[in-house]
């Protein structure tokens, strides 16, 4: 910046500075902040986001440090709040900024941020209520498309899965899926994981609410209905077509774990949420590579379940009638064949 260099953005909107500070290199943020150039709503946003990020670190090196979150977010509030002790000789350092009004989002518990230094100095101490500022801060300065965001949700999710805060940490991953999927991003991993949790939940006999999996399948078949379209769009001899055709594979196996799950609970009755859905995926011309449809992969034995991730071969077994009957009655092809030219039931019959 002495030579002409300047603060420019990329196309997530990160600046230099804000990237030193999401990536905990606080000794390039202090190095810059000092810069004259910046301004001091830069220098406070910096901090904020160096602060956060200590709470959440996604950096091997960088264990998070609550302590040191709350040492830099005390100090972008004492900017804020107009502290002039180091800059006396800046006069726009006497004028308070105040945050912008955010709506409070349920996956973080509908915390709210603090919005003075009296407010911050209350939760010092609240290891939940601090981590949730944190995440809120990153969220309101990176924005909800930027990559760099999920990491530290799904970090927090885990930390509470592992305390069997199972709520919490639903909320947390659904978040983080919906996230990306609205930024067009692939949620196989998300929907895998959910669909892991789910099956730990179950195996530990703690409920699970219908409407949770109902949330993640109905975003699996939304998920679902982009891998066909991309699938749709490459040529046969398209280098991508692997790939593509792996993920929505991938995406089958985890909507019809969910599926089996789905039919193990008591549903509300009346509800045709859950048969919206599924009708919604007969409606997708869904096959595995070997040409086969949820149907076939729901009657077929060898149907693969993961069994060194969580309790799936527990909670999943296959074939599964009971899946099977729920895609029948939602309009699935009985007579659809696969690579071998045989229907589900004759699947179902090599048993």
């Amino acid at each position: 910046m002495a030579y002409g260099g300047k603060m420019t953005k990329n196309k997530h909107e990160m600046t230099p500075l804000l990237t030193a500070a999401e990536n905990i290199r606080d000794d390039v943020v202090h190095l810059i902040i000092q810069r004259p150039e910046i301004s001091k709503e830069e220098r406070i946003e910096a901090l904020e986001l160096l602060g956060a990020s200590f709470a959440n670190s996604n950096r091997d090196e960088y264990e998070p440090s609550l302590p040191l979150a709350y040492l830099y977010l005390k100090q972008a509030m004492e900017e804020r709040m107009g502290d002039s002790s180091k800059h006396a000789n800046l006069t726009s350092y006497f004028i308070p900024i105040e945050k912008p009004h955010i709506e409070p989002i349920a996956a973080y518990d509908f915390h709210r941020e603090s919005r003075t230094l009296e407010d911050l100095e209350k939760i010092q101490f609240d290891t939940d209520a601090l981590n949730m500022e944190s995440l809120v801060i990153r969220e309101r300065i990176l924005g909800s498309e930027n990559p760099d965001l999920i990491f530290p949700i799904l970090y927090r999710g885990a930390v509470c899965a592992d305390k069997k805060q199972f709520q919490r940490c639903i909320a947390l991953w659904t978040h983080a899926m919906n996230l990306k999927q609205n930024s067009r991003r692939s949620v196989k991993e998300d929907l895998f994981r959910l669909a892991g949790l789910f099956t730990d939940m179950l195996h530990e006999e703690v409920e699970l609410s219908p409407n949770h999996v109902i949330s993640v399948l109905s975003s699996g078949a939304e998920e679902l209905e982009r891998n066909h379209q991309q699938l749709s769009s490459l040529a046969s001899d398209d280098e991508d077509i692997d790939e593509a055709m792996e993920e929505m594979e991938s995406n089958m196996h985890s909507v019809l774990y969910l599926l089996v799950m789905a039919g193990q609970l008591k549903l509300p009755e009346g509800d045709d949420n859950i048969r919206q859905i599924i009708s919604h995926l007969n409606r997708i011309p869904l096959k595995t590579r070997h040409g086969r449809s949820l149907l076939h992969l729901a009657c077929w034995a060898s149907t693969p379940v993961p069994d060194d991730y969580t309790y799936f071969s527990d909670v999943c077994r296959f074939p599964c009638d009971r899946t099977a009957r729920l895609l029948i009655e939602c309009g699935a092809d009985v007579n659809a064949v696969d690579a071998d030219g045989k229907t589900p039931f004759e699947t179902r019959q090599q048993m």
